[in-house]
Order: structure tokens, then sequence, then C-alpha cells
């Protein structure tokens, strides 16, 4: 069981080669199933992550078969970024009485899996004060300064009285952002309501980078970015008045 190189991205395509090996005295006379997982260490359990499999002919005693497989790592990982394993389980669907059952598992070797770090770097409106009911424009740029690509992703939005994003805070909108690359960027921009029965006052608005949780990155603490804006009731004047003498 090898992989095609030993350090990953999150989300990332991996080449598996495997051979399954018939080392018994008798045939197999069932199609077996090799799944493959990816394992935070070397031993199989139900919690590690499905990768993929690969279907396997009956297999005479001593016959073996190899096969060669893509599969996509998660983007996001349970356990973060750092040192995982590929597992290969042979019969893993349990079609094949064997003599051993003890001895179906093969383990790849140590596999470094990298993981993006996106962050909001610039965040702008259109207007510094909004009224309740009143559309505005916000644009951001979001930017991946981890070491590997960024999957796809969302920014929210959201209104908050101060710049520490609760469960309080409204939610305005979002933007889907493609994949970044490795220090790359993207800027977006979207229009947003602010509601009608919004009180008036002093706000924050808060931009989130990967605002579902969808990535696994280097940080989770990094993905915010705020800026003050107002919501308030308009006041109109007569601000100049002339005759014609």
């Amino acid at each position: 069981l090898t992989t095609n190189k030993t350090t990953y991205g999150a989300g990332e395509t991996v080449t598996i080669s495997a051979t399954t090996t018939n080392a018994g005295t008798g045939g197999a006379g069932n199609y077996s199933t090799t799944k493959f997982y990816l394992s935070k260490d070397t031993v199989w359990d139900s919690s590690d992550a499905y990768l993929g499999y690969d279907s396997v002919n009956p297999l005479a005693a001593g016959q073996s078969e190899s096969a060669t497989l893509d599969v996509t790592l998660p983007t996001a990982l349970t356990n973060g970024a750092g040192t995982y394993y590929v597992i290969g389980k042979a019969d893993a669907n349990s079609n094949v009485s064997e003599a051993n059952e003890a001895n179906n598992h093969k383990v790849s070797a140590v596999l470094t899996l990298q993981a993006p770090d996106l962050t909001v770097s610039a965040l702008s409106t259109s207007k510094s004060g909004v009224g309740p009911g009143e559309s505005f424009t916000i644009s951001a740029t979001v930017q991946n300064t981890g070491t590997v690509a960024a999957g796809a992703s969302k920014i929210h939005y959201y209104l908050s009285t101060d710049n520490v994003l609760s469960s309080a805070d409204t939610l305005l909108g979002y933007n889907y952002v493609s994949s970044i690359a490795a220090s790359g960027s993207a800027s977006i921009s979207a229009t947003v309501y602010v509601a009608s029965s919004q009180a008036t006052g002093a706000y924050y608005l808060i931009a989130a980078a990967d605002g579902d949780d969808d990535l696994t990155e280097t940080s989770e603490t990094n993905n915010l970015r705020s800026i003050p804006i107002n919501v308030g009731q308009p006041d109109l004047t007569v601000s100049a008045l002339t005759t014609n003498k």
C-alpha cells in the first residue's frame, strides 16, 4: 500500500496503489472489496474517514491483484492538520470467509496533511451610514496565508453591536468564495439590506471568512474583520433658500 507522495493539503487528491493478496491455501470463491480510510493513527476504527474502494476479483490461493485509484482527502479534518495514515482494509464487506480475519489491514507510510489559512485582508462599504430597510454594498478580500490551496468556502457578513461575533449578531448575507491558491486572494462584493425593523445606533459590520466552517485551517481564530457602520434615521432640512430678487 503506497501513495504518490507523503505531503498533501486538505481536500487534495491522493493516488493510492494497493495489492490485495490471498495468503491462504484455498481459493476465495467470491468477489471482495478493499476499502481505504484516512486515520490519525495506525489502527482502523469506525471514526476513520472513508476515502474509496477497489473491487477485487475472486483470488486463487497465493494470487494477488493490484490496483491504482485516486481519492479525495476531506476538506475538513476533524483532528486538524498534522500526521495521518491511509489504511487499506481487505474484504471490508466480509464477503469471503477467511482462515484469519485479523490480518486484513495494511497501513501506508506516514502522511503529512497541511491546511490553508483564510483571513479577511480588506473590508469596506459603499456607505458609512444606512437607514433601516436600506441597501448597501460590501466589498471584501479573502486571503489564503497558508502553504496549500484552500477549497471553496463562504464569507458571511453580520451586523453587530460590537466587534466580537456572537450568535446574537444579525446575518446580512454572504458570498461564495472559489478555491484560493496558497498566498493568493479573492476579491468579492455583495449587496445587502438592513432590516426595516433594525434599531438605530452605532454598529459594526463583521466579515467572517469560511463562515460555514467548511475548511480545516492552520488557525481558526483569525477569520474575522470588522469596521464601524451607523444605522440612523433620515433628517430632512431646507439647506438653502433664495428668491429671485
